[in-house]
């Protein structure tokens, strides 16, 4: 073999392994180019995801406030009925102790009534038995006049007593009067 045939043999072999090494570099290259591209895939979707989740976190975060506000303005207006009910309750029993409080006085001076009725039914009932003490007391004392002999010293005290002359035919009289006459005030039930 001659110099130009070693020479091409041996530029050859040496172009192959340039041509490899070309190859081998581009493909080196498109190996890091589609790395470098893969990475920046990865990248701009991890930030995607991240920026998603942060928007989900954020409407989760607004969800539940909007719901604990739903909560607190539920347990508000409960609060706000319970105690509308209990005004009204403790309004219904002022009422009513109001109206059992005036019922009270209203029985107290109609009690009142009958007591003073019954007092001046007393009084004028006193006043008729007091007479009728008086008419026996005068009917038996001029018996008792009648009958004493005179000069007697027991009857004595008789003797000076203003009394009527009449008081016999009084007493009869009150006799056969009825019990009618005595004062029963309205309230109470009239015997019969």
């Amino acid at each position: 073999m001659s110099d130009h045939d070693s020479n091409q043999a041996s530029a050859s072999p040496s172009s192959a392994i340039r041509v490899a090494a070309d190859k081998v570099a581009a493909i080196v290259e498109a190996a890091e180019t589609a790395a470098a591209d893969l990475r920046d895939l990865t990248e701009r979707r991890a930030r995607e995801r991240i920026a998603e989740a942060d928007r989900a976190g954020v409407l989760r975060v607004q969800a539940a406030e909007a719901e604990a506000a739903e909560i607190v303005a539920a347990a508000q207006a409960q609060a706000g009925a319970a105690r509308a009910r209990a005004r009204e309750e403790a309004r219904l029993i002022v009422r009513d102790a109001r109206e059992a409080a005036a019922q009270v006085l209203r029985d107290g001076h109609e009690l009142s009534g009958n007591l003073r009725d019954l007092g001046a039914s007393l009084q004028r009932n006193a006043g008729l038995l007091l007479g009728d003490v008086k008419l026996a007391h005068a009917a038996l004392s001029s018996e008792l006049d009648h009958t004493a002999p005179p000069g007697a010293a027991w009857a004595e005290p008789f003797l000076h007593d203003a009394r009527p002359k009449t008081a016999p035919d009084a007493r009869r009289e009150r006799a056969r009067t009825s019990d009618d006459e005595l004062d029963v005030p309205d309230f109470l039930p009239r015997q019969g």
